[in-house]
């Protein structure tokens, strides 16, 4: 049988694991070789595999001048390894070496194709950070949803394969960094392969080359990726309603890793139940009381569309807003209203420019009664009220401005339609 150790930097302890591997081995099996896959090592872990190599028949060094991500380097290794059962285990050992032997019989004796742990198992005993827990929930969870896995853990870093089975997928698998694995376990479920998990006792090992923000989006690109490769639904509503779930759920992962999760829950806590809840209700009627504004500007420029599909493309674009500086999320909703319902770009963009001044003008009024409200309380400075009374004049002549370069003359021409012909 031939194991894999995928390396990326792993000077610290990869003398320990080979050792410690090879005993775990040698009570499993007579015949084995110990594949270090390393993968661009900048720390002397390249020294450390070749001598290692040097010393122990047992072991190979697979070299790599460059990083070539979790996924390749596994590749090339597995095409390198000469045994019928083919795995590959983290070098940090997370996974309790116990296991081995279970994992290496469910492909030599128990007739499976595919094994692996599980940290996800409901008799899995895990120790870990809660954020990394979650996060391993939430994409776990998505593989599941999207598309169609029945297993708990997909990347678990302990793994078995049937040397022919594992040779039939591989070249099918795209991706070549860490969702590597996924996308192998998912393809081989699909392709109708027997596919052995089972409950492991796990324990952080340590330093993570994974980067929980790049790699988490990177990850839930692919998921969406095989999705739309593995489905037959190229288009309709579930597509559109997945997919939206899908960024709402990367939305809040990515709040609560840049926040905290510790900081947003006791900011929850501490808030007034009977104001969040207002808050909330208020947020929710917000959305159809945007979508009746916009349907009302939409049919004023002769276009008239039913309230879900307005109030739908306005959750988008918002939603757009989140990730995209500068509103510019709200140049979605004119692509939307062009490609679905053949409403010109210019036209949307008018429309767009329309809803800008109503949000304007209810800025400025909640904006004055705001300081109202305070100056009943208390005093201000001296220059709160100069500068309010100048700011509502501006906005005034701006609208007085927008208003006359509107109206028609006698040739039924606005002074903005007459410049525009001229230009």
């Amino acid at each position: 049988m031939s194991l894999i150790l995928p390396a990326y930097n792993e000077a610290k302890r990869i003398n320990d694991t080979v050792v410690t591997t090879a005993e775990t081995l040698s009570g499993i099996t007579s015949s084995f070789e110990i594949i270090i896959a390393e993968d661009g090592s900048t720390d002397g872990t390249d020294r450390i595999a070749s001598q290692l190599a040097a010393e122990l028949d047992y072991v190979v060094h697979l070299h790599s001048d460059e990083r070539q991500g979790r996924g390749r380097a596994l590749n090339r290794a597995f095409k390198a390894a000469s045994g019928r059962i083919l795995c590959y285990i983290d070098v940090d050992l997370a996974t309790d070496m116990a296991h081995l032997e279970e994992l290496i019989e469910a492909i030599r004796s128990k007739g499976y194709d595919f094994a692996t742990g599980s940290r996800m198992m409901p008799s899995s005993d895990v120790k870990r950070s809660i954020k990394r827990g979650l996060a391993s929930k939430g994409f776990n969870f998505l593989t599941r949803t999207m598309l169609g896995s029945k297993m708990y853990d997909h990347q678990c870093g302990f793994k078995a394969f049937k040397r022919e089975s594992l040779f039939e997928l591989m070249d099918l698998v795209e991706d070549e960094h860490w969702f590597w694995d996924t996308e192998l376990l998912v393809r081989a479920q699909r392709g109708g392969y027997k596919v052995k998990e089972f409950p492991v006792k796990w324990q952080h090992g340590g330093a993570t080359k994974v980067d929980l923000v790049k790699d988490v989006i990177g990850m839930g690109s692919q998921i969406v990726r095989l999705w739309w490769q593995l489905s037959s639904l190229r288009s309709g509503r579930w597509q559109k309603v997945i997919l939206t779930f899908i960024l709402a759920i990367l939305l809040l992962f990515l709040i609560f890793t840049l926040v905290g999760l510790e900081e947003v829950w006791q900011a929850t806590a501490s808030a007034s139940p009977g104001m969040f809840g207002l808050a909330v209700l208020i947020y929710l009627f917000s959305w159809p009381v945007r979508g009746i504004r916009y349907q009302h500007i939409l049919k004023r420029l002769g276009y008239n569309h039913g309230l879900n599909f307005i109030t739908g493309s306005i959750f988008m674009s918002q939603s757009a807003n989140v990730i995209l500086p500068a509103r510019i999320g709200d140049v979605s909703r004119a692509y939307i209203l062009k490609r679905e319902k053949d409403v010109p770009l210019t036209t949307g963009m008018s429309s767009l420019a329309v809803e800008r001044l109503f949000d304007i003008i209810a800025i400025t009024v909640i904006g004055v009664l705001a300081v109202l409200v305070v100056m009943a309380e208390r005093a201000v400075d001296d220059w709160v009220i100069p500068l309010m009374i100048s700011s509502i004049a501006v906005i005034t002549l701006f609208f007085v401005a927008i208003f006359f370069m509107a109206s028609r003359g006698r040739d039924g021409l606005s002074l903005i339609e007459r410049i525009i012909l001229k230009v």
